[in-house]
This record gives structure tokens, sequence and C-alpha cells, in this order.
């Protein structure tokens, strides 16, 4: 048996798109990296506040899941403990930089990597293992942010807000993907520039020509919430009600803090003109950290 072609081939059997093999220099253990589509089905189905694609399920939580079967497998074939093998996704470690260095794919302009098959709709994950196996190469130039992008620059022209600077390089002042889960007072300007969106953002994603063919999609992944949530449960729930409301989707990390969503949904009934939802707004103008933005809002819709 192969044991390099028995991996990939579980790995592609449970759903990835693409499997490729890096050497970690100072241990000599590999490091396996893989690509997982994620669903688009959805275009704007309800009326509410939008949720971008990559957090409609739990795909962060499915990539993990699906990795622990095949970590098993190198486990018993190796006579191996559970902590001998490191399962990442979306963890501390330089995911990007391994998925360019051993070939799945390459940095974009705006610092994401691009695959062959479903360009930036992907989720990065993967393992490292105590066994050391053949690394596969990076492609030619794929390290270097844009290389490979030609001259295109639909992402940097397409950014509402001018985010990214440079080749890879993006200003997380102004990142509307970042900044949905940022404490930070957000200035007017951005504000002006929200959208509609609950969580993250996909404008630099949606106009690359990488990202414009059929979409390999994963449908039976975990924890779906569909592509937007009503502005009034958002404004109105209490903080019990949205951690019911969104346990085991990708709106339950620890990192996300309910009052952002508030917040989010707040300046995004500017964008969608909720003049309805004016009154409920006003309920947060003595919020200790959005009120703010129920202020601004506040101030827009009844202009």
């Amino acid at each position: 048996m192969n044991f390099k072609i028995e991996i990939k081939s579980r790995i592609l059997n449970e759903g990835f798109e693409d499997v490729r093999f890096l050497t970690e220099e100072n241990s000599g253990k590999t490091i396996i990296v893989a690509s997982f589509p994620y669903r688009l089905q959805e275009k704007n189905q309800k009326k509410g506040v939008n949720i971008t694609p990559f957090a409609r399920s739990d795909h962060y939580g499915e990539a993990v899941k699906r990795l622990k079967n095949v970590a098993l497998f190198i486990r018993e074939e190796n006579s191996l403990k559970k902590k001998d093998i490191r399962i990442f996704c979306n963890s501390r470690l330089e995911e990007k930089l391994y998925a360019a260095l051993s070939g799945l794919g390459f940095y974009g302009r705006n610092s994401l990597i691009i695959t062959e098959k479903s360009g930036s709709r992907v989720i990065l994950a993967g393992m490292i293992i105590p066994i050391r196996l053949e690394p596969d190469e990076a492609l030619n130039n794929g390290t270097i942010p844009g290389a490979l992008c030609g001259s295109c620059r639909a992402c940097i022209n397409n950014c509402p807000t001018l985010a990214i600077e440079a080749k890879g390089i993006i200003n997380r002042d102004k990142c509307l993907q970042s900044l949905t889960t940022d404490h930070r007072i957000l200035p007017e300007e951005i504000m002006e520039k929200w959208g509609n969106r609950l969580y993250g953002c996909s404008i630099c994603q949606d106009c690359c020509p990488f990202n414009k063919f059929e979409q390999n999609t994963n449908d039976s992944v975990k924890g779906h919430i569909g592509d937007s949530v009503p502005f009034e449960f958002i404004l109105n729930a209490d903080d019990r009600e949205m951690k019911e409301y969104f346990r085991g989707t990708a709106l339950s990390m620890a990192w996300i803090d309910f009052d952002h969503l508030r917040r989010n949904t707040i300046i995004s009934s500017v964008a969608e003109n909720r003049v309805d939802l004016i009154e409920t707004i006003e309920k947060f103008l003595n919020h200790e950290k959005i009120a703010y933005a129920a202020q601004w809002a506040v101030e827009k819709l009844k202009t």
C-alpha cells in the first residue's frame, strides 16, 4: 500500500476537493493540507440581514469532523496515539502558507488562496502527522501574492472600502470581513459603505474570475443556517435566544459577540431603508457598546 496515496484517497472520499503534502522542516513531520469547498446555493432567498456564503454552514467544524475519520485510520495503521496527530482548521497556524507551499493553490491579490477547481471558495484544513511522506511542489510563483492573477485587479477595484492596498496586503481597519467581528467603534465612512451584512464579506471573491464557474458543493454540511436572518429577530432577541438560534452554526464561534451582530444589523438597516425598525433601533441609543451605530442609523432612516 502506498500510504500517501491511501491517505489522499480517504480525504477525497470525505468530500475534500484536493489534498497536498508538505514537510515540516524542523521536525520532519508531514503537513497534510486539503481544500473543502463550500455551498453557494442560496442567493438572498429571505429578506433578512445577510450572511456571507462560507459562514452559512459550519464548514470549519464539518471539515474537522471528516478529517478525524482519516486521522483514526492513520493512527491505527501506525500505532499512534490521538495526541500524535494535530488537526487544524481556521487555526493560528499558517494555513494559507501551507496551501501555497504544497501547491494546493496560490495567493491571490486579495491574500486568499485560489485553488484550481473552486477558486477561493474553499475552507482550508489539514493535519500534522509524525510520519515523513514525500512532499508536493508549490506552483511556480504561487507563494507570491497576485503573481498568478495576471493583470486582473477586480478584487482591488470592487472592494467598497479600498481595503486591498497592495498585492496580498489587506488593511484590516477597512476590511468589512474583519470589521464584522471587531470591537472598535466603526467610523462613519465605513458604515456608509457597509451594505447589508450580518457576518462576513465576500465581495473580493464574488468578482474574482477564478470563482466564475460551476461550484462543487458539500450539501450535507452540519450547522446550516441559510443566507440571512430576520432583522427583527437579531434586534429583539436576548443573548440566550441568540445562543440557542445559532447553536451548532458558524455564528456560534467563541469570537463572535452577539453585540457585533446587533450592531451589524442596525447598520444594515440603513442600506435596506428599514424605516419600520426605527423604534426598535432606538432601544439601543443608550447601549454601552453600540449606541453610536444606533444613533447614526436612526438619523439616516429619519432623513
